[in-house]
Protein backbone atom coordinates (compact mmCIF):
# COMPACT_ATOMS: atom_id res chain seq x y z
CA UNK A 1 0.00 0.00 0.00
CA UNK A 2 2.92 2.00 0.23
CA UNK A 3 3.64 1.46 -3.09
CA UNK A 4 0.49 3.02 -5.00
CA UNK A 5 0.31 6.10 -1.97
CA UNK A 6 -2.76 4.97 -0.53
CA UNK A 7 -4.52 4.21 3.02
CA UNK A 8 -7.04 2.10 2.34
CA UNK A 9 -6.48 -1.42 3.25
CA UNK A 10 -9.03 -2.94 0.87
CA UNK A 11 -7.48 -2.05 -1.89
CA UNK A 12 -4.44 -3.90 -1.17
CA UNK A 13 -6.69 -7.02 -0.32
CA UNK A 14 -6.78 -8.48 -3.57
CA UNK A 15 -3.41 -8.61 -4.21
CA UNK A 16 -2.82 -10.22 -0.92
CA UNK A 17 -5.58 -12.82 -1.04
CA UNK A 18 -4.19 -13.38 -5.26
CA UNK A 19 -0.01 -14.02 -3.47
CA UNK A 20 -2.04 -16.07 -0.77
CA UNK A 21 -3.41 -18.17 -3.21
CA UNK A 22 -0.94 -18.62 -5.64
CA UNK A 23 1.56 -19.79 -3.07
CA UNK A 24 2.94 -23.28 -2.73
CA UNK A 25 2.70 -25.10 0.26
CA UNK A 26 4.45 -27.40 0.74
CA UNK A 27 1.83 -29.69 2.99
CA UNK A 28 -0.73 -30.03 0.38
CA UNK A 29 1.74 -30.34 -2.44
CA UNK A 30 -0.42 -27.25 -4.57
CA UNK A 31 -1.25 -24.08 -4.21
CA UNK A 32 -5.31 -23.40 -2.22
CA UNK A 33 -6.42 -22.29 -5.31
CA UNK A 34 -5.31 -25.74 -7.20
CA UNK A 35 -5.88 -27.95 -3.74
CA UNK A 36 -9.86 -26.27 -3.55
CA UNK A 37 -11.08 -25.55 -7.69
CA UNK A 38 -8.40 -28.11 -9.48
CA UNK A 39 -7.13 -24.93 -11.34
CA UNK A 40 -4.89 -22.26 -10.62
CA UNK A 41 -5.96 -19.04 -9.35
CA UNK A 42 -4.79 -17.01 -12.54
CA UNK A 43 -6.84 -19.78 -14.67
CA UNK A 44 -10.06 -19.09 -12.40
CA UNK A 45 -9.58 -14.99 -12.30
CA UNK A 46 -9.24 -14.52 -16.16
CA UNK A 47 -12.51 -16.66 -16.99
CA UNK A 48 -13.71 -14.51 -14.38
CA UNK A 49 -12.86 -11.60 -15.95
CA UNK A 50 -13.37 -12.82 -19.61
CA UNK A 51 -17.08 -13.26 -18.57
CA UNK A 52 -17.50 -10.10 -17.22
CA UNK A 53 -16.55 -8.53 -19.63
CA UNK A 54 -18.67 -10.27 -22.32
CA UNK A 55 -21.61 -9.48 -20.17
CA UNK A 56 -20.94 -5.73 -19.96
CA UNK A 57 -20.07 -6.04 -24.06
CA UNK A 58 -23.91 -7.15 -24.60
CA UNK A 59 -25.23 -4.51 -21.78
CA UNK A 60 -23.60 -2.05 -24.49
CA UNK A 61 -24.80 -3.03 -27.36
CA UNK A 62 -28.35 -3.54 -26.18
CA UNK A 63 -28.18 0.34 -24.87
CA UNK A 64 -26.34 1.24 -27.86
CA UNK A 65 -29.11 -0.14 -29.94
CA UNK A 66 -32.50 1.28 -28.01
CA UNK A 67 -30.50 5.16 -28.04
CA UNK A 68 -29.59 4.71 -32.07
CA UNK A 69 -31.64 3.08 -34.47
CA UNK A 70 -30.09 1.14 -37.49
CA UNK A 71 -29.60 3.37 -40.20
CA UNK A 72 -30.80 3.09 -44.04
CA UNK A 73 -28.44 3.84 -47.07
CA UNK A 74 -29.74 8.05 -47.57
CA UNK A 75 -30.57 8.35 -44.19
CA UNK A 76 -29.06 11.74 -43.15
CA UNK A 77 -27.15 12.01 -39.95
CA UNK A 78 -25.78 14.43 -37.50
CA UNK A 79 -22.60 14.08 -35.95
CA UNK A 80 -21.25 16.28 -33.14
CA UNK A 81 -17.79 16.78 -32.24
CA UNK A 82 -16.72 18.03 -28.98
CA UNK A 83 -14.67 21.03 -28.66
CA UNK A 84 -12.10 18.94 -27.84
CA UNK A 85 -11.94 17.31 -30.90
CA UNK A 86 -11.51 20.89 -32.95
CA UNK A 87 -8.61 22.40 -34.06
CA UNK A 88 -7.63 25.73 -33.46
CA UNK A 89 -9.16 27.84 -36.40
CA UNK A 90 -12.48 25.13 -36.88
CA UNK A 91 -15.46 27.34 -36.41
Amino acid sequence: MKDSDTSSWVSGLKIVQMSKNCSYHSEIKRTPCEALFGKSAIETSSKHYKRGLQEQAEKMLKASGKMFPPAVTGDNILVCIPDVDRGRLAP
